[in-house]
């Protein structure tokens, strides 16, 4: 009996301690990035990207300009600009993000999709100052210490394509700044695309911020890199709610994911926002057939036209940072070692007898 006590004992301290030091607990890289991050009410950045794209048949470069606007805790807008040189540009697309719904609008098709927020990442280019969509949803499944950086892995429970492993590796020493990130759908295929994050610079609240950011993606179609500058960035600055609205011009058509409905809009500048989704009848007012084709994004973050998909509504669970199965493993154990004593007692009763 003393040996089973003592041998319970032990189990039940040794998993305590590995679920106390497993992976995603204490990291100080994380620690100091919660802390600032808590500091953080608006940011407004804005960034131009290079894109030479090499594929079999083409050799190709695309500047677009991006804006980024978010407003803690749940409202997040990005807009992106074709730039065809000598002040040419045009409006390719404009997303927002409003307590948990998402509305993504392509203007050159005159066309808008309403879904909820079921994907992590927006943007990785942003991942600096997106970490807490990562530290708060994802698992840490290991982590890895070289001689210059710390590596960490993670598990995404809300994705099962392109975004189940995300790879970050961070300096080693304080600023703790984010040097790369690579993503994937196991563990196997993690490098398809990869960001590099460089020349870091204080942008205020002890928040630090890649000056120069280069992604490189590689596919078994094409190989593509692009370069990213910042051209202006500000912390804690007044943006009104009204700025995370996106006014959908009349003849847009609406896929409503969320309804399961598409239809037009008709009326001038119609808004689109939560409180207009969760008040909407449930019968838009001009239903048209299902599309043929409608635009998905690759994972390499371009669109392309694919098959229309039955639309759904997806609300994952939150993810836990402590890991279920040391659990499962205590409860398995001391199931067994009860089952264990049980039949020893019973036989030395018999035997006994």
């Amino acid at each position: 009996m003393t040996r089973f006590r003592n041998l319970l004992i032990f189990i039940i301290v040794f998993l305590f301690y590995l679920n106390n030091v497993c992976p995603g607990q204490n990291i100080p890289q994380l620690e100091h990035l919660k802390e600032n991050l808590k500091k953080i009410k608006t940011f407004d950045v804005s960034i131009v990207s290079n894109t030479h794209t090499i594929t079999k048949d083409s050799d190709f470069q695309q500047v677009l300009k991006r804006k980024c606007i978010l407003k803690a805790p749940d409202l997040l807008r990005v807009t992106v600009w074709i730039d065809y040189g000598s002040d040419d540009e045009m409006l390719g697309q404009d997303q927002s993000r409003n307590k948990g719904f998402v509305l993504d609008y392509l203007p050159f098709l005159r066309s808008a999709s309403v879904n909820r927020d079921d994907k992590l990442i927006i943007d990785y280019r942003f991942l600096p100052l997106l970490l807490n969509r990562v530290i708060d949803s994802c698992t840490i499944v290991s982590t890895d210490t070289s001689e210059d950086y710390l590596e960490i892995t993670w598990n995404n429970p809300k994705d099962v394509t392109w975004d189940k492993v995300i790879i970050t590796r961070f300096d080693l020493a304080p600023p703790y700044d984010l040097i790369s990130v690579s993503h994937g759908h196991d563990m196997e295929h993690t490098s398809a695309e990869i960001i590099h994050f460089s020349n870091y610079q204080d942008i205020g609240y002890g928040m630090r911020f890649p000056g120069k950011t280069v992604r490189n993606i590689q596919t078994a179609s094409r190989t593509a890199q692009e370069t990213i500058s910042v051209e202006s960035i500000a912390l804690n600055v007044d943006i009104p709610d009204s700025e995370f609205v996106i006014n959908l011009p009349p003849g847009t058509q609406v896929i409503d994911h969320i309804l399961h409905h598409n239809y037009i809009i008709d009326t001038p500048e119609l808004p689109l926002d939560p409180d207009a989704l969760e008040n909407a009848p449930k019968t838009p007012p001009k239903i048209i057939n299902e599309p043929n084709e409608q635009l998905k994004e690759k994972p390499d973050g371009n669109l392309s036209q694919t098959s229309a998909e039955q639309p759904t509504s997806i609300d994952p669970e939150p993810a836990s940072n402590n890991p279920w199965y040391l659990w499962l493993v205590l409860v398995i154990i001391v199931g067994i070692l009860f089952l264990s004593f049980f039949l020893l007692k019973r036989k030395k009763a018999s035997t006994g007898a």
